[in-house]
């Protein structure tokens, strides 16, 4: 398959490459951390290639393992790097999304702890990123592997809240730290009142049970004010 064996060959010659997504604080808009997003550099495809082009074919054949682990190492290294260069991030935290593919593999354990200790990154500040739908697959599975990540000191986080099938029964259940509001609401936030209540009803569900609440996709000014209004 092509895509499998451009993916190997990425991985070779050094054609991956990472951006990282701000997170801020609503209230002062303080850079608090960075989300690691994966892009493909392909010499034989013009731009860069973004994940819906390749991270599908990378779960079904197992790339995704490799992938996984070289964007651990790399986003560790770098951000530990930024927090021993730039001064007043020494604390910024670093986010890394795990595929379900990712999640079953006994290796990412020792994947985790190899990118700490060789990049000097704090447990504490790396954020473990999985679906809602990563852990309705086996919740059973992925409770006991997220079990075994969060006793290393790493934060865990859902990502893509509001999508799934999560109850509150069940998230008080799981072992994590933070949920991620669906970007798809704060794009609808605007014209649609449900959109809103769905914000509004999982920040107050976030701060009950005392998890931090991450909303994705914020890119206008009007939406950060409309946040900060819902939540603040």
């Amino acid at each position: 398959m092509h895509v499998e064996s451009g993916l190997r060959r990425a991985l070779e010659r050094d054609e991956l490459r990472l951006h990282y997504q701000p997170i801020v604080t609503s209230t002062l808009h303080q850079l608090v951390g960075v989300e690691a997003l994966l892009r493909w550099q392909d010499p034989e495809h013009p731009g860069l290639i973004l994940p819906d082009g390749f991270v599908s074919v990378a779960e079904a054949t197992g790339m995704i393992v490799p992938l996984g682990r070289w964007v651990l190492s790399e986003a560790c290294r770098q951000v530990r790097q930024w927090q021993a260069t730039i001064p007043g991030q020494e604390r910024i935290r670093l986010t890394v999304n795990v595929s379900a593919r990712q999640l079953q593999e006994a290796s990412i354990i020792s994947d985790v702890e190899a990118a700490l200790a060789t990049s000097g990154l704090a447990a504490e500040l790396l954020v473990l990123e999985v679906t809602e739908s990563t852990i309705a697959t086996n919740p059973k599975a992925a409770t006991a592997r997220l079990s075994s990540l969060r006793g290393i000191g790493v934060k865990i986080a859902i990502d893509d809240f509001g999508t799934g099938q999560s109850s509150l029964a069940q998230l008080q259940l799981l072992p994590v730290d933070a949920i991620k509001i669906d970007q798809s609401f704060v794009r609808r936030l605007s014209q649609d009142p449900t959109a809103a209540a769905v914000i509004q009803s999982v920040v107050d569900l976030g701060r009950a049970l005392r998890l931090e609440v991450i909303v994705e996709g914020i890119e206008t000014a009007r939406q950060a004010r409309l946040l900060a209004e819902l939540c603040p």
